[in-house]
């Protein structure tokens, strides 16, 4: 019964996203969406190492900026297309993904967290300092849309669907895999480490490919970024984004499938109707964190949990 509701709700939400574009005339509104759904491929991503695995790493930014500037130097200075441009993003910020987690996921914990703020600064710094690859502090412009059969995405209508395929194709894909094995024994290794290796699981095989997939994610979702905007600068890796990421994780639910979507479109439309506030905006934008982060600190999913479990305590 749980599971037929849990499709219902889906193919709805399906149906509504599906539509919205034809509801939804004003383009910034459409803009929204698309950041919501760029964002979301990030939280997916962020949520496998941090919600499944249990490692925060705070140099997720990184990988994003990694990944923009991966796409948009091989379309700009190689002539890749975008979809060459995205594999190659991709693959670049699964190496260095894979680097880093030889090194930081031995010993885990609060080195990996040291470990991967460390990277995020280096990158930091080399996307500024290395001016004549990235062009420092002014950035890449005139990054070309991606194209289809000869069309161009130049239009929100069509970046908006191109961009719900790729986030519905991630979510599908990721259900698919934490319901397997492998995902059993990232639970598995999340709620006792030591027990999971006990029974043959290598927590530490096990934590870097969930690394490995989770910075992939982050570039190819840098690589949509840049070719959306078609123009990246410093910018893209401020810590600020980091942050970003990981309350729009915790608010929508850590380890959970649609958690992170959820907490993707909550943050982004906070930050964006809290802008009539002016300078109260960051402290009613903080006020609703804490508040969401204390009362609810399994995210927003366990809602319906909360309201079932009044109900049967009334009864």
């Amino acid at each position: 019964m749980k599971r037929r509701t849990s499709i219902i709700l889906y193919a709805i939400l399906f149906l509504v996203l599906l539509a919205l574009p034809l509801v939804i005339t004003n383009d910034y509104d459409i803009h929204l969406f698309i950041m919501i759904g760029i964002f979301a491929l990030l939280a997916m991503g962020f949520n496998l190492i941090f919600g499944y695995i249990g490692q925060l790493s705070l140099g997720h930014t990184a990988y994003y900026a990694i990944g923009a500037y991966a796409s948009a130097l091989a379309a700009l200075k190689w002539g890749f297309p975008f979809w060459l441009g995205l594999a190659f993003a991709g693959v670049v910020t699964g190496i260095f993904g894979f680097l880093i987690g030889v090194i930081a996921l031995r010993w885990r914990s609060h080195f990996f967290i040291i470990a991967t703020i460390c990277f995020w600064g280096i990158i930091h710094l080399i996307i500024f300092n290395w001016v004549s690859l990235t062009n420092g502090p002014v950035g890449l412009g005139n990054i070309p849309p991606p194209s289809l059969f000869g069309m161009e995405f130049t239009s929100k209508v069509h970046f908006y669907y191109l961009l719900f395929a790729f986030v519905l194709a991630v979510f599908w894909l990721t259900r698919r895999f934490v319901s397997s094995p492998i995902g059993r024994s990232f639970r598995a290794i999340h709620q006792n480490e030591h027990l999971a290796e006990s029974v043959g699981i290598s927590a530490f095989r096990f934590a870097m490919l969930a690394f490995i997939l989770s910075t992939m994610l982050a570039g190819i979702a840098g690589s949509i970024s840049a070719h959306y905007v078609s123009y990246i600068s410093p910018e893209i890796a401020e810590f600020s984004v980091m942050i970003t990421i990981l309350v729009m994780v915790v608010i929508g639910g850590r380890g959970t499938l649609i958690g992170p979507v959820i907490g993707a479109a909550i943050i982004i439309f906070l930050q964006e109707y809290l802008r009539f506030a002016k300078e109260f905006r960051l402290p009613i934008y903080g006020l609703v964190l804490i508040l969401g982060i204390v009362f609810l600190p399994r995210g927003v999913v366990t809602i319906p949990e909360i309201i079932a479990s009044y109900r049967r305590r009334a009864k």
